[in-house]
């Protein structure tokens, strides 16, 4: 297992052998940053683990993380369920896929199908089956699944996982009688590495120590030190564990010897001394101060450290993680992570001189490769140096002087000319290269000492050269007479600000740039000149005034970069005339200012501006834009306008002078494929989150859950350019792009099968990546399956014969039916009021005026008058508004409360949701029940009498409900069958009610009546009737 420890309060590091072939001791290569800005928990990085899947888990001081190369989950402590705390120590995985985490208060347990954690910590009193301390350092697990584990000060053990049980191996007993131990109580182990299955390597605070599995004992190997260990490491090919302690020192022994050194590591130079110091074998260990790298083979160690002038360096701070996994190397800092894609690095930079990292300005030159020699030459302009780098040797020369010992002033590029032949421009002279003796020699030009600031220059079809400068325009050299004379062409001779040269040998033509002059075209055997310039019909030519650099594609086309008006591309017609296309920003380029150009064999031409490298084809058409985090950033490719940016290009290889140094880009895609795996990490239907796997296995769905997204990850953390596609088969017809956030969303399936799939491609669209088959099932409505087609059909058609049968009873039956209705209608009304309340009624009056209570009797009387002339107001209607309804019972209820005296008390409550005046109800329905409850339910009980009226409404039915708190239904049974012929006796009222409601519910509309008895302490309570009828409105 690999893993890795924090700095506070000790170091525990993971190591690893890095095989860095490409990797140039002293060349740097591009690291991609992953920090707090990216999502990471903490910049204080001290873990890394890859599981079986592919994801990366990262343990900082403040959180565990999961990358998946594009999306981050943090996982911190909080209420339930959660991680036990937030700084991590060391990250495992077990058999089950369970990620298993030590922290600085437990060792804790992920299941991330499930999303549950457990935690394991020591109890009160520490048992045989208990975890030794809560403080975890370091943890490894085997193939046996055995939680092996280093805790704060206590027992070394291991945890059973099948067998659920701890086995300890006594470290306190040992260091208690070891006298190497002796001084001060703090014995540790922080971190271990197994040698094999039965010894293990120990790394304590003070010494190394060996553990024999199999006979339990542990012994002394090296060491008398008092610190941390920040990283560990075995090379079982060497012999050789590597340990890192406090203050950048690396230990090692050697177990053929019994041999203990101690070694302090070598910082990497800046700028750098050497180039192409290839190391085939490398371990890569982690140090408070930065990256130490040893070398196996010689012993030597190196540290890297941050170099601020370098983006893309390793990040700030002591280093406290490291891992690699394939072809990727992590190394986790204080300040963030910094990611190293060995396969697919597709810059270099080779530091030469040392510069600011907030330079304006580039005083880096021309660059050139001579295949011959494999020699870089790389111009430094300001520092007046060529530096002759060979990439054979790796040795690096300054070249200040030529051949003589004059010194060079302001070296601004070298070019090679038709012959192999390579020359050196300066401000005021112009050198050819000895390649015997590896110097520069003087070619004497008119101009002798003069700054002329000479730019570029080419060797024409007759072998005659040309040498432009920005001062004093063309040098022309004739090699017949070995002189200078001026080129023919009278305005040839009035160009004094020359800036680029190129020549088109197959046509013998010269094409030549300048600054305020504009652009010519020189035919050399004819002798004449095209000038383009601006002109009504061109008034683009003003950007040819300021040409910064010219050269020709594959196809014979010329280009030409401007200060301020992008490309132009010039591309000769049969009748000798110029097809001129302009491309800027307005044509999709990013920049509208270009230094230098190139153009490869593969139809790209590669332009520099002032903020990048960029990549066009024939047509103009922007192909790359090298995004920052593949390339390395400076502050800037610009100088003075005076001096040439020239960029070099040969198979695949593009170099280019900046920062300080010589930056080597590869544009060729790699050969060598990678396979990335693919998985899909939630899966939502109908916005609902599926739980579980999503591994290869299948859903079914109902037809109205039929939108599902997908989000998944390609386990791909290198440069390399790779694009996701996924396709559904039963939807898509071809493999389709992936959203911008690595998910798709498929919405309104159509019941059926589908299979949904992803994979990872290439430039070229070949599969690189592994595929992942998802299957999903729409289940149809149970309308649209065959059995229920067949018995819809049968139905439809018994339901025609039905209905038809139906339609005839139906007729019959209506007139019956309304034969009935009027019948209980005219019934009703004559049992509407109760002979025995209108009879008392006319008695209470009585009573009233011959007690002479004038105004009682007047009120009563005038209640009365309007109750029955209500009922006849009704009598012929089926249906009347529950406000009307309402106010006969208001009436009744008045009425009836003035004969007993006010005795009982009535209250009638309407839900506000419901219209009174549009709700429709049958007349009088409700007074039989309001009756029956006055007469039998209160008037027979002593104390407080009280009835409940309330309406109410839900789901399109009117509830009425009648509570009394009477004698109960049982109760006044008893005492009406005591009476003498009372039993003969029936409520026509109540009965006919019921049988309305009831032909309510025939006519297709629901009804019915439920009595309720009420109970308090098993003793009766009253009586509640709730009336459901159904909802009509008006």
């Amino acid at each position: 297992m690999l893993r890795s420890r924090p700095l506070y309060p000790t170091i525990l590091l993971l190591i690893f052998i890095a095989y860095t072939n490409g990797v140039f001791a002293q060349v740097y290569v591009k690291a991609r940053s992953l920090t707090l800005e990216q999502g990471l928990s903490d910049n204080r990085v001290t873990c890394f683990y890859q599981d079986k899947a592919g994801f990366m888990w990262i343990g900082t001081r403040n959180g565990l993380s999961r990358y998946d190369g594009y999306r981050i989950i943090t996982f911190r402590p909080a209420a339930g369920n959660s991680i036990s705390n937030e700084i991590i120590h060391d990250i495992a995985e077990d058999s089950r896929g369970r990620i298993w985490v030590a922290t600085m208060n437990g060792l804790n347990v992920y299941d991330p199908v499930l999303n549950h954690w457990e935690v394991f910590l020591p109890k009160a009193e520490l048992a045989n089956d208990d975890i030794p301390s809560n403080l975890i350092w370091d943890i490894h697990i085997d193939k046996d699944d055995r939680v092996w584990i280093a805790s704060d000060v206590r027992e070394f053990c291991f945890y059973d996982i099948n067998a659920k049980k701890f086995s300890y191996f006594d470290w306190p007993a040992f260091v208690s009688k070891n006298p190497r131990f002796a001084n001060g109580n703090y014995n540790s182990i922080k971190r271990f590495v197994f040698k094999n299955e039965n010894e293990i390597f120990l790394a304590s605070n003070k010494a190394l120590v060996s553990l024999n599995v199999r006979t339990r004992t542990f012994r002394f190997l090296a060491g008398n030190y008092r610190s941390d260990v920040n990283d560990l490491r075995y090379d079982a090919n060497e012999g050789k564990l590597y340990w890192v302690i406090e203050n950048d020192k690396l230990l090692t022994w050697e177990e053929e010897h019994s041999r203990f050194t101690e070694t302090l590591p070598t910082a990497d130079p800046y700028p750098s001394l050497r180039f192409q110091l290839r190391a085939d074998r490398e371990i890569w260990l982690a140090s408070e101060t930065g990256l130490l790298r040893a070398d196996p083979l010689t012993n030597r160690i190196y540290l890297s450290l941050h170099v601020p002038q370098i983006t893309g360096s390793l990040q700030p701070g002591g280093v406290a993680a490291v891992l690699q996994t394939g072809s990727i190397n992590w190394v986790g800092t204080s300040n963030g992570i910094s990611i190293y894609d060995q396969q697919h690095q597709s810059s270099i930079f080779l530091p030469l001189l040392q510069v600011s990292d907030k330079e304006s300005s580039n005083e880096m030159g021309g660059v050139f490769y001579h295949e011959k020699t494999e020699n870089y030459f790389v111009c430094a302009a300001d520092a007046s140096v060529v530096f002759l780098i060979s990439k054979e040797t790796g040795e690096i020369k300054k070249l200040t002087a030529d051949g003589d010992g004059n010194p060079f002033f302001h070296c601004n590029t070298v070019k090679e000319d038709g012959d192999g032949k390579i020359w050196l421009l300066t401000d005021n002279h112009v050198y050819w290269f000895d390649e015997n003796h590896q110097q520069f020699q003087l070619f004497t030009t008119p101009n002798k000492d003069d700054v002329v600031v000479f730019r570029d220059m080419v060797k024409d079809g007759n072998g005659n050269y040309w040498f432009g400068s920005f001062h004093k325009g063309l040098y022309y050299y004739q090699a017949s007479t070995k002189s200078f004379s001026e080129p023919a062409g009278k305005r040839l001779v009035h160009i004094q600000t020359t800036t680029a040269l190129h020549t088109d040998q197959s046509k013998k033509k010269i094409w030549i740039g300048t600054f305020s002059r504009g652009l010519y075209c020189y035919d050399i055997d004819r002798e004449t000149i095209i000038e383009f310039a601006e002109t009504a019909d061109h008034p683009e030519f003003r950007s040819l005034d300021l040409v910064q650099d010219i050269t020709q594609d594959a196809t014979g086309a010329v280009w030409v970069a401007t200060q301020s008006g992008g490309l132009f591309r010039f591309r000769e017609l049969k009748n000798g005339q110029y097809e001129v296309k302009q491309v800027t920003i307005k044509n999709g380029l990013p920049d509208n200012s270009y230094l230098a150009l190139a153009a490869s064999n593969d139809s790209l031409i590669w332009a520099l501006s002032g903020s990048g490298l960029y990549s066009v084809n024939t047509n103009g058409q922007l192909v790359s834009s090298i995004a920052k985090s593949d390339q390395f950033q400076f502050s800037s490719f610009v100088s003075d306008v005076r001096f040439p940016h020239k960029l070099y290009y040969k198979d695949g290889e593009l170099l280019i002078g900046a920062g300080g140094g010589l930056l080597i880009r590869q544009t060729k895609t790699v050969s060598e494929r990678v396979r990335i795996p693919v998985v899909i990490t939630k899966v939502l239907v109908a916005d609902s989150l599926l739980k579980g796997n999503f591994g290869s296995g299948q859903i079914e769905l109902p037809y109205n859950k039929n939108t599902i997204r997908f989000e998944f990850a390609s386990l791909y953390y290198g440069t390399g350019n790779y694009r996701v596609k996924c396709q559904l088969n039963g939807f898509d017809k071809t493999w389709v792009p992936a959203d911008a956030d690595l998910s798709k969303t498929y919405q309104n399936l159509a019941p059926g099968k589908y299979q949904f799939q992803i994979s990872v491609m290439d430039e070229k669209g070949v599969g690189v990546g592994h595929t992942q088959s998802f299957l999903i099932v729409i289940k149809p409505p149970f309308w649209q399956r065959w059995w229920a087609i067949v018995l819809a059909a049968l139905l439809v058609a018994s339901g025609i014969y039905f209905l038809v049968k139906r339609r005839v009873n139906g007729v019959r039956k209506k007139a019956a039916l309304q034969q009935q209705m009027t019948e209980l209608e005219a019934k009703a009304l004559r049992a509407q009021m109760n002979p025995h309340f209108i009879f008392n009624s006319l008695n209470a009056i009585q009573e009233l005026v011959v007690t002479r209570d004038v105004d009682a009797a007047y009120d009563y009387l005038s209640k009365f008058s309007k109750l029955l002339r209500h009922v006849l107001n009704h009598s012929e209607k089926s249906l009347i508004p529950l406000v009307d309804e309402l106010n006969m019972l208001t009436l009744y209820l008045e009425l009836e409360s003035l004969r007993f005296r006010r005795s009982f008390h009535y209250q009638v409550h309407v839900a506000e949701d419901i219209d009174t005046e549009l709700v429709l109800i049958p007349p009088l329905l409700l007074q039989p029940f309001i009756e029956n409850a006055l007469w039998h339910g209160l008037m027979l009980k002593e104390g407080e009498k009280q009835v409940q009226i309330s309406i109410s409404q839900q789901n399109k039915t009117l509830t009425c409900e009648i509570t009394d708190n009477g004698i109960g239904r049982k109760k006044a049974s008893e005492i009406k069958s005591q009476k003498l012929g009372t039993s003969h006796f029936e409520s026509m009222g109540l009965k006919l009610s019921q049988h309305r409601i009831e032909l309510l519910s025939s006519n297709g509309k629901e009804g019915h009546v439920k009595i309720e008895d009420l109970y308090e302490n098993d003793r009766a309570a009253g009586t509640r009737v709730k009336i459901m009828l159904p909802l009509i409105h008006t």
